[in-house]
């Protein structure tokens, strides 16, 4: 049954009370947040942007999102704190890893390190097949998860979504229009809670659009587990 719904893209335009607003309203959201080299651009906010989600981490789930060069220097071994900041880590329980075709000479054992030594942390797999030697390192600690997203961030519908029988997570193409039709499909194929995962569909003109945001999470309050209703962190 669906456990999470994590909503990524938002930057510099969106306010952070504006996110508030909404986890108060629909407390299994978590917001996905895009972090690269090259801030500022949309989809990926300024650090002085990030860091301003401190003040309302208490009531609000975020996710930080690794892309780009940061994402390759914590696959070699770099300690997270040390890449993004010992301010920006603290507000964030748990990391997705958007993993790109283009790594390599990967040093597993530093990458394995930098997993269990954030036990408290969770760690969320692309499962894409360039990333599966990361993947057979870290698939049986407990603080990793996986999300299965066949289009590899493209925003593209599966022809038919994958079955588990763990709590993992599903991404691609969905929309407010297509919701409930394919929560219905994912239900029947994963025994386990899931959570899902959607960006492409929740923008207008490349922009976060807050009120398609506000359509989504609705819908999928129709298949959220009650005890998760009022549930934060």
């Amino acid at each position: 049954m669906l456990k999470k719904v994590t909503i990524t893209g938002a930057d510099d335009k969106i306010k952070q009370q504006d996110l508030l607003s909404i986890a108060l309203k629909y407390p299994f959201v978590e917001f996905g947040v895009l972090i690269s080299t090259k801030t500022g651009r949309s989809r990926y906010p300024q650090i002085s942007w990030i860091l301003d989600l401190d003040s309302i981490k208490e009531k609000t789930n975020f996710s930080l999102h690794l892309c780009g060069d940061i994402l390759s220097n914590f696959i070699n071994g770099i300690n997270l704190e040390d890449l993004i900041g010992k301010n920006v880590f603290s507000i964030f329980n748990r990391f997705q890893l958007n993993f790109s075709n283009k790594f390599n000479k990967i040093n597993l054992n530093n990458f394995s390190y930098n997993i269990k030594n954030n036990p408290d942390k969770e760690f969320i797999f692309q499962t894409r097949s360039f990333s599966e030697p990361l993947i057979d390192e870290v698939k049986d600690l407990n603080n990793v998860k996986f999300l299965y997203d066949c289009s590899g961030g493209r925003g593209i519908l599966p022809t038919e979504w994958i079955g588990s029988d763990v709590y993992c997570g599903y991404a691609g193409g969905l929309t407010p229009e297509n919701l409930e039709f394919n929560l219905s499909k994912i239900s029947d194929v994963c025994t386990a809670d899931f959570w899902i995962d959607a960006e492409t569909g929740l923008r207008t003109n490349d922009e976060f659009d807050l009120n398609k945001v506000v359509d989504f999470l609705q819908i999928a309050s129709k298949f959220i587990k009650k005890e998760n209703i009022n549930e934060c962190k």
